[in-house]
């Protein structure tokens, strides 16, 4: 029974993700103290606009460096855009 939940639950969660492409308009470090983090400033179809965080990985880090007018996969969660990948 406790499975049959957790699965219920886990879809449901699922299901409300929702996912998009954007153009990379901009990578950035915001100048603050503190852990620095690479942005990635997005523009989607209907010229909405984000700012996204990539994850800490030196490796998505130096790609997002050449990715400006590229294409990128986001993912909404809890109300934000999340970067999936390039």
């Amino acid at each position: 029974m406790k499975i049959v939940a957790i699965l219920a639950v886990t879809t449901m969660f699922a299901a409300c993700d929702k996912t998009a492409e954007a153009t990379v308009t901009r990578v950035y470090q915001p100048l603050a103290s503190g852990m620095v983090h690479t942005w990635l400033e997005v523009k989607f179809d209907d010229n909405s606009t984000a700012n996204v965080m990539l994850p800490d990985n030196n490796q998505i880090w130096d790609k997002a460096r050449t990715m400006k007018g590229e294409k990128v996969k986001l993912r909404k969660q809890k109300g934000e855009w999340k970067f999936v990948s390039f």
